[in-house]
């Protein structure tokens, strides 16, 4: 975090301003990775928070789980027990080959003095 902080304020000049987007899941607490950012940059934030409905075909939800960092590598001990699991959930929760995800996106701003 430290280093991320100071190469955003190397690039951020004076009066530049900073926007942060999350997408969450709703009733799911803020990861510690949002909330440390968060804290970093803001003070005193403008915030908006709308609903965004996710939909995914199968390749692109597994392509979003493999990006999450509790997911297991490829070559990891219960891949392959756990994309199985992946693919038993969105066969029973998609529609008309789409999963949709609820999500609500936060987005913050605020100028840099």
């Amino acid at each position: 975090m430290d280093a991320f902080r100071v190469e955003c304020n190397r690039i951020v000049k004076p009066g530049g301003l900073v926007i942060a987007i999350y997408n969450h899941v709703p009733g799911r607490e803020m990861t510690d990775f949002c909330k440390q950012t968060i804290d970093i940059f803001f003070a005193n934030p403008t915030t908006w928070t709308f609903p965004n409905p996710m939909e995914y075909t199968r390749d692109n939800w597994l392509a979003y789980i493999a990006s999450l960092d509790d997911s297991p590598l490829p070559k990891g001990s219960g891949y392959d027990t756990y994309i199985a699991a992946l693919n038993v959930t969105y066969d029973r929760e998609s529609v008309n080959g789409l999963l949709r995800c609820d999500r609500v996106t936060k987005v913050y701003s605020e100028r840099i003095v």
